[in-house]
């Protein structure tokens, strides 16, 4: 994602209704484009995964997503892949992340709940980022930014 603020150039000519003269006013914004990539990520609450909600997962994918240390050591991973940049290492085929990573300078997390809070927030801020927390209270999950 791009975010980037225009040069502007606006000429405005207003007449002197008494002199009948012409007096243009030049208005120059000097800005500075802003490039930053944006990564986010819906990691589906722990409280919306069940077995009876995703009864077609295959066997392997059953073992990380229902095992919840397999499942969190996966999310820091990936996690790692948004906030690194491509080595340019590889295309990520061996399974080490090579190639695959984003360079995120902001990390959106969604549906994020106790059961990984900690995780993802030791793993953020291990790299550096701070973050933004927003807690959604009742049985709704939270999203947090760094």
């Amino acid at each position: 994602l791009e975010s980037n603020t225009n040069n502007t150039n606006n000429t405005n000519n207003t007449t002197n209704t008494n002199s009948n003269r012409h007096s243009p006013t030049h208005t120059h914004t000097h800005s500075k484009r802003i490039t930053f990539n944006v990564a986010s990520f819906n990691i589906l609450a722990e409280s919306y995964l069940t077995r009876r909600s995703h009864k077609n997962l295959p066997a392997d994918s059953q073992k990380v997503v229902f095992h919840p240390p397999s499942r969190q050591a996966l999310l820091v991973q990936i996690l790692q892949r948004l906030i690194h940049s491509d080595d340019g290492g590889g295309d990520g085929s061996d399974g080490s992340g090579s190639g695959s990573g984003v360079n995120a300078e902001i990390v959106c997390v969604q549906e994020l709940d106790d059961a990984l809070l900690d995780a993802v927030i030791t793993c953020m801020a291990s790299a550096g980022y701070g973050h933004v927390y927003a807690p959604r209270g009742g049985t709704c999950t939270s999203i947090i930014a760094f």
